[in-house]
């Protein structure tokens, strides 16, 4: 598996997101629960990912916390 970061902005604010190349959705998950944001701006900024996810047609996984995640079709719950 791959690690990179996904650098996003908006107005004064900018966010580097660790991401990981998954296997397991043949996609990227993209971690969001340590990047210590207000709830406006996690909220803002998963919502950007989903969209940006969705337009370019890439299966993914936005981890809200070390075990929940998002995906385009449901949110799911990971279990090892």
């Amino acid at each position: 598996m791959y690690y990179h970061h996904l650098c996003v902005s908006k107005g004064t604010t900018q966010v580097m997101i660790t991401c990981e190349d998954i296997p397991i959705s043949d996609g990227t998950a993209m971690w969001l629960y340590d990047l210590n944001l207000d709830e406006t701006t996690f909220s803002d900024l998963k919502e950007g990912l989903v969209e940006w996810a969705e337009a370019s047609g890439m299966k993914f996984r936005i981890y809200t916390t070390k075990r929940n995640f998002e995906t385009i079709e449901k949110s799911g719950r990971f279990v090892p």
